[in-house]
């Protein structure tokens, strides 16, 4: 009787353990993939940014980017970074911080992007709805004042 109420007991322990690492793969899997859908925003950001086309970083943004940000700062801005900055030429993804609260869910990004002139650190924070990621906040710091 001893043996049968501990054959279950373990029995029990290693269901939940498989439970428990699988909800921990799936979960991580979810993290990545969104991850992985910011990390794309940002791919976007960088071209528009490239070829100087400011209106469509502002129109693709979030509302609350719109809100806290009007097109001609929007526009400033990023002409600031071109003017200072010089070309872009490549990012270095650095890390990242997920959370999600009832505004959304939301995925803030580090890069260390290059170049002609100098190195910037970027910080990027997306709402995520789905497959798609929309820009809420962006903000760059370089030793170089731009």
């Amino acid at each position: 009787m001893i043996a049968k109420n501990t054959e279950r007991r373990v029995s029990l322990t290693v269901k939940c353990l498989a439970l428990a690492f699988g909800s921990l793969l799936l979960c991580s899997c979810n993290v990545s993939r969104k991850v992985d859908t910011a990390k794309q925003a940002v791919e976007r950001f960088h071209n528009e940014l490239k070829a100087g086309d400011d209106d469509r970083v502002y129109d693709d943004a979030d509302s609350a980017y719109r809100t806290s940000v009007s097109r001609q700062a929007n526009h400033e801005l990023l002409m600031r970074v071109r003017r200072k900055m010089g070309q872009f030429q490549r990012a270095e993804y650095q890390s990242f911080l997920m959370s999600a609260v009832t505004q959304g869910t939301f995925v803030a990004l580090k890069y260390k992007a290059q170049f002609t002139n100098g190195d910037l650190e970027e910080q990027f924070t997306f709402r995520l709805e789905g497959e798609h990621a929309t820009l809420v906040r962006y903000q760059a710091s370089s030793p170089i004042s731009y």
